[in-house]
């Protein structure tokens, strides 16, 4: 049975290559392309040399964004201790000129300060072990007729960053009439 001209499937594609059988039609052997007729392919060697520029590439952006991620935690750390020595001068200015964490002196370790609430309660201030605070209080003499007594608080907050120990330090006064 033949089916008109018009109804029949071709057999071959644009290129001349053979199109697969269909279910009515016998099932014949693909051949092979002519000889310069080769699909478009890339080669071993291309890909490997395509591998080797991408990796090339990407190996600088991986370095920069590990420097990147390691400049926000030491941001953050800097962020932290500036919060530390600020709470400290802070206690210091609702503690009063005359308290006893306020004697003149140099490296005093601030730790285990705690607030007392309306009630009476007592609040803990923590911080992070890996941060150490210390207070310098030094009350200068000063003569004359000046009406004022006051005292310079210099808060430094330090940790251990990788190998490397860094410092913050937050200066303060506080004042009391004569």
């Amino acid at each position: 049975m033949t089916m008109p001209a018009d109804q029949r499937r071709p057999t071959r594609c644009r290129k001349g290559f053979p199109l697969p059988a269909t279910d009515g039609e016998a099932k014949r052997p693909l051949r092979a392309p002519p000889r310069g007729h080769h699909r478009p392919a890339f080669s071993l060697v291309e890909v490997m040399i395509a591998v080797l520029i991408i990796g090339a590439t990407m190996t600088p952006l991986f370095y920069m964004f590990t420097r990147s991620s390691s400049g926000t935690v030491q941001s953050r750390d800097e962020v932290i201790a500036y919060s530390y020595a600020g709470e400290i001068l802070e206690i210091c200015q609702v503690r009063g000129f005359d308290d006893p964490l306020l004697a003149p002196g140099n490296d005093k370790p601030v730790t285990g300060l705690a607030l007392r609430t309306a009630d009476g309660a007592t609040v803990p201030l923590t911080a992070d072990p890996r941060f150490t605070r210390k207070l310098h209080v030094k009350e200068p003499a000063i003569g004359g007729t000046w009406p004022f007594k006051y005292k310079v608080l210099n808060v430094e907050v330090s940790w251990k960053s990788g190998e490397q120990t860094r410092t913050v330090q937050v200066t303060g006064m506080l004042t009391k009439v004569k």
